[in-house]
């Protein structure tokens, strides 16, 4: 074992890990996914809170007066945050996130747009600003799940 290792044993510390910028990224479509499910939920309980139904789909609840919400949707966002969060820890398991939930979420944006009546309300984004929001999102979360820089950056002030 090396001085170093040793030192480290001894002082109960390890090496402060910086995450890569995939990592990075995933933590921020975890922060945006976490908000917007909140703020869906949120605009839900406003909107139905006279008769709150947990199966409200098809609904034309508007978040920000552009996405459509629901709260099937919402727990998608959910978990797809949570998700998110989990794989952040680790850049081969956000890397594999990031692809399939990319991949998975540019299918269900080909899926709303040729079909107007989704087989399962609300889970696939027909309007036009969620039909580009979930399109951006999905390509971003591709491309990162296939970037290849695995260098962790250096903190400030280290060499």
């Amino acid at each position: 074992m090396a001085a170093d290792e040793e030192q480290l044993l001894e002082d109960n510390t390890s090496p402060r890990l910086i995450p890569t910028s995939v990592q990075e990224l995933a933590l921020w479509i975890a922060g945006v996914l976490l908000t917007l499910s909140c703020f869906g939920f949120l605009r839900l309980l406003a909107e139905h809170l006279e008769h709150v139904d947990l199966s409200v789909v098809g609904s034309e609840t508007l978040l920000f007066g552009l996405f459509h919400v629901s709260v099937l949707h919402n727990i998608v966002h959910l978990l797809l945050g949570a998700g998110a969060v989990v794989s952040a820890g680790s850049l081969h398991y956000c890397r594999r996130f990031l692809a399939i939930t990319g991949g998975v979420m540019l299918a269900l944006v080909l899926y709303g747009v040729l079909d107007q009546t989704p087989l399962i309300l609300d889970l696939a984004p027909t309007g036009t600003a969620d039909t580009w929001l979930h399109a951006i999102l999905a390509v971003t979360m591709l491309v990162a799940g296939t970037f290849r820089s695995g260098k962790r950056r250096t903190p400030l002030g280290s060499a």
